[in-house]
C-alpha cells in the first residue's frame, strides 16, 4: 500500500520540474555571434581598466561592465578606472531600491555610457525571473504617479545595441517581472579568459562585449534549469552559471523576442 503514495509523489515531482523547465528552456544550436564575453578573472581594477580601453579601440557597439564598484578613493588606480570607464562604451551594472542605487559609487556611474540593475529573482531555488523594470521614486509625487523608470542592465545592453528589437519587446511584456528563458548555454558563447589580452578587433567590432567574472571559483554562479542540459552539471549539487552568461541570455530574449 505504501509504494503507490511513494510512486503518485515522484510523479508529482517530474510533472511539476517538467513544467517549470518548459517554461525556462529554450535551447537554440549553434555559437551566438553577437556577443563576446571576457572573464576578469581575479585582476584588480588596474587590469579592468586596460581590458576596456583596449576593448573600446576595438569599437564594440556597447560594452556590458558586469561588476560592482563600490568606492572609490582617488587613487592613482580608481582614477584609472574611472578615466577607463568614461572613455569607453561602458554600461553599469548596478543593485537597486525603491530609488537608490548602490554597490556602485556615484562616481563611476557618472563617468559611465548608461547604467542598469542587475538583479535576479529565483524560485523553487532556480534562477527563473528578473524585471525587466522598476518604478524610480524620487519624491512622493513620482511615488504616488509612477512617472518615471529605471530599466534593467539586461535591457540597457540590449536597447544599445537595436532599440527598435528592445522597445518591441517591452511592449510586448505585460508586466515588469518576466521569465528568465534559457536559449544558450554557456560552450554556445565565445570566451576570453583572464590574462587572454589578444582580442581580434575584427571579432570584437560591432559586438555586444560582456566583461565580467567567470571563473575559476563559484563567485557570482547560480542554479538554473541549464544544469539538466550540461553533463558536467547534472545531478551536482552546485551552481552551473555563471552571472555574465546568465545576463547574455536575458539579451538575447530581448533582441530575438523570446517570452
Amino acid at each position: 500500500m505504501l509504494l503507490l503514495p511513494v510512486i503518485s509523489f515522484f510523479a508529482y515531482f517530474i510533472y511539476k520540474f517538467e513544467r517549470l523547465e518548459d517554461k525556462h528552456i529554450l535551447l537554440t544550436e549553434g555559437e551566438v555571434d553577437k556577443i563576446r564575453l571576457i572573464n576578469v578573472g581575479e585582476g584588480d581594477r588596474e587590469y579592468i581598466a586596460n581590458v576596456l580601453n583596449q576593448i573600446n579601440s576595438c569599437d564594440p557597439v556597447v560594452i556590458a561592465v558586469d561588476l560592482l564598484f563600490a568606492t572609490y578613493d582617488s587613487t592613482t588606480v580608481d582614477t584609472l578606472l574611472l578615466n577607463s570607464i568614461a572613455a569607453s562604451k561602458a554600461t553599469l551594472s548596478t543593485r537597486y531600491y525603491m530609488g537608490t542605487t548602490y554597490d556602485v559609487h556615484s562616481k563611476y556611474l557618472e563617468a559611465a555610457y548608461d547604467y542598469g540593475y542587475a538583479e535576479v529573482e529565483s524560485e523553487e531555488g532556480y534562477v527563473s525571473y528578473f524585471n525587466l523594470y522598476e518604478k524610480e521614486y524620487k519624491d512622493l509625487y513620482e511615488k504616488n504617479h509612477g512617472v518615471s523608470r529605471i530599466f534593467h542592465f539586461a535591457y540597457r545592453i540590449a536597447s544599445a545595441f537595436d532599440s527598435v528589437a528592445a522597445t518591441k519587446f517591452l511592449q510586448k511584456s505585460p508586466q515588469s517581472r518576466t521569465p528568465f528563458i534559457i536559449s544558450r548555454l554557456t560552450d554556445q558563447f565565445k570566451i576570453y579568459d583572464y590574462q587572454d589580452l589578444y582580442f581580434p578587433c575584427d571579432d570584437i567590432r560591432d559586438k555586444i562585449i560582456i566583461l565580467g567574472y567567470l571563473g575559476p571559483t563559484n563567485e557570482d554562479k547560480h542554479i538554473t534549469y541549464a544544469r539538466y542540459h550540461t553533463e558536467k552539471h547534472y545531478g551536482a549539487n552546485e551552481p552551473d552559471m555563471y552571472g555574465p552568461i546568465i545576463v547574455a541570455n536575458e539579451i538575447l530574449m530581448i533582441l530575438e523576442g523570446i517570452h
